[in-house]
């Protein structure tokens, strides 16, 4: 297994910059949605807690 994973660490990966720039669309599209989502989440989380005070 150390093996494989020093071969793997030898050879780089070849990615394209077309490749690079879904990637990096989709990193901000995911963030945004969580941006938007979490604060919905924690408030729902919050009164749901609240009814246990």
């Amino acid at each position: 297994m150390d093996r494989a994973r020093s071969k793997a660490s030898e050879s780089p990966i070849q990615v394209s910059v077309d490749d690079l720039a879904a990637l990096e669309e989709e990193n901000r599209r995911l963030k945004a949605l969580l941006v938007h989502r979490l604060p919905q989440e924690n408030a729902q989380l919050g009164s749901m807690l609240a009814r246990f005070k």
